[in-house]
């Protein structure tokens, strides 16, 4: 008897540790406004839902200036919290009544089951992960890795962002960065007299900065509870630090008269040295959100990008730069997603993984090596690994060369690449200002592309390129191509070992819908 006394009491200890699970909440600052489509606890407490705006169509153009007509657009949902390891307990309110639920990434296994209790309320049900009633949504997240949520289609979405508990090591609170602050800068009001000019704490509540130029050995820290509006940009600095849970916002930017090169977006590192980058999200940037040129030893971890609607907003854009690592992270870009450009320097050692990915137009992981000042230089070492592409509106994984360099030793390893039975085609404007009636259509044959090579000029060359352990789940007929067009000058050394496709290993190029045109292609 005291034997089952003791072990009941070892398991109510247990059950009392797991539900009351570690979760750190924030509150957001008066002025945003909160999701009218979606309310969400987090075990059991209230948190506050953001809202933000994203592209309804895929529709693109480049002429500087004009933007995209608010009839392009609709909302979205996001929230963020902190929590321990054990997880946390997720419930959702809707605003609609659930016909379906999908929660991306895939691969996490959070299918949602139907419960169809006369009540509407859901019942306890150990054997599913997850499951929804008419407007209820529950299920248990045990994994720090973004995830969205799609009810009754990808429209009007909710993305929720759970953190690790914050390590705030080197963080210091200063009275210069109260709520009331609305600058929060040393190169205003003498702060630099009074406080350390080299760091910067904004604290909860909204700060409009502007373009805030960051020289070397600077730390911001962007609090949780924080909005922040602005743009955050060095150039030839050294030893930058951002950190913290709060939002950046590039809204207040105005869009830059040169197509996006000439924008900042949210952040813009030229021309530096060690930088790290963790934890903040960044929403609705003027141009390409993250900007990293000619830079050196850059790390960025645990971001989040939201809000990415405007004509030609990439999310991250690296051009000329080496060891780049960018990690456990989140993107729903409306352009191009994670993209690798050069000018005139080499571009080499960068690794993307961990993350999740939304391209609503373009390309979501791409080398684009399309500058002619790059002739005799290479894009190299370059490592994409652990990823789940969870919306591709063009290509999921693209190389393209037509710069006279040479791209070498690429790896995409486990990537999952995730398709709608039906995708709505991308549309480019051909007139400025002109606004084309978009009409989709179920019918139509359009399908995203998966794994695209191409080598087009002559003197450009394509080696040494491997997909190990890809998946495509949705469309078994997602084409692919690798080709050169030049024969005397091949695509070399592409290597596709365990291609998945809806279940399927594909050991052949006709297995894998894939064209193949002066090009050494292997599969294992």
């Amino acid at each position: 008897m005291l034997k089952k006394l003791l072990y009941a009491m070892l398991l109510f200890a247990a059950f009392q540790f797991a539900a009351f699970a570690e979760v750190k909440l924030h509150n957001a600052p008066k002025g945003e406004n909160q999701s009218e489509s979606f309310t969400l606890k987090v075990n059991g407490k209230r948190v506050f839902v953001y809202e933000c705006t994203v592209s309804k169509y895929p529709i693109n153009q480049v002429w500087p200036g004009y933007q995209r007509p608010i009839e392009q657009t609709e909302k979205a949902s996001f929230a963020y919290w902190d929590m321990d390891e054990d997880g946390a307990d997720i419930e959702i309110t809707t605003n609609v009544n659930c016909r379906s639920v999908v929660i991306r990434p895939l691969s996490l296994g959070l299918s949602p089951k139907k419960d169809d209790s006369p009540d509407g309320k859901l019942k306890s049900s150990p054997a599913l992960n997850a499951k929804f009633s008419k407007n209820k949504i529950k299920f248990k997240l045990k994994t720090f890795r973004q995830i969205v949520v799609e009810v009754n289609g990808y429209h009007n979405s909710l993305h929720l962002f759970p953190n690790k508990m914050e390590k705030l090591d080197g963080v210091k609170k200063t009275d210069f960065c109260s709520p009331q602050c609305n600058y929060c800068s040393p190169a205003h009001n003498d702060i630099s007299k009074k406080y350390d000019p080299n760091y910067i704490y904004f604290g909860a509540g909204r700060h409009d900065v502007g373009t805030l130029m960051l020289k070397s050995n600077t730390r911001v820290h962007i609090a949780a509870g924080a909005v922040v509006f602005g743009s955050l940009v060095a150039d030839n600095a050294e030893n930058i630090k951002i950190t913290g849970r709060g939002i950046l916002d590039g809204s207040r930017i105005t869009r830059a008269d040169k197509f996006a090169r000439g924008g900042f977006g949210c952040l813009h590192f030229r021309n530096c040295k060690n930088v790290s980058v963790e934890g903040i999200i960044l929403r609705d940037p003027n141009s390409w959100c993250v900007n990293v040129r000619r830079c050196t030893d850059v790390d960025i971890d645990n971001i989040k990008m939201i809000g990415l609607w405007r004509y030609n907003s990439d999310g991250i854009d690296v051009w000329d730069s080496s060891n780049v690592s960018f990690k456990n992270s989140f993107i729903r870009a409306f352009d191009d997603s994670f993209i690798i450009r050069s000018d005139d320097i080499n571009n080499k050692n960068i690794t993307v993984e961990n993350c999740a990915m939304w391209n609503d137009w373009g390309l979501s992981l791409a080398v684009w090596a399309w500058s002619k000042t790059m002739k005799g230089r290479s894009y190299e070492n370059i490592t994409f690994k652990n990823i789940d592409i969870i919306r591709s509106a063009g290509q999921a994984m693209h190389i393209s060369n037509k710069s006279g360099s040479t791209v070498r030793n690429v790896k995409f390893e486990n990537i999952n690449v995730e398709y709608d039975a039906w995708c709505p085609r991308q549309i480019f404007q051909k007139r400025e200002n002109v606004g084309e009636l978009y009409m989709p259509d179920p019918n139509d044959k359009y399908v995203p592309t998966a794994i695209f090579i191409e080598s087009v000029e002559n003197d450009s060359k394509v080696e040494d390129i491997t997909f190990e352990n890809i998946k495509i789940v949705g469309r078994s007929d997602a084409p692919s191509a690798i080709r050169s067009r030049n024969a005397e000058i091949p695509v070399k050394g592409v290597k596709i070992k365990n291609l998945d496709n809806n279940g399927k290993k594909a050991a052949t190029a006709e297995a894998a819908n894939m064209r193949v045109k002066n090009a050494e292609v292997s599969f294992e």
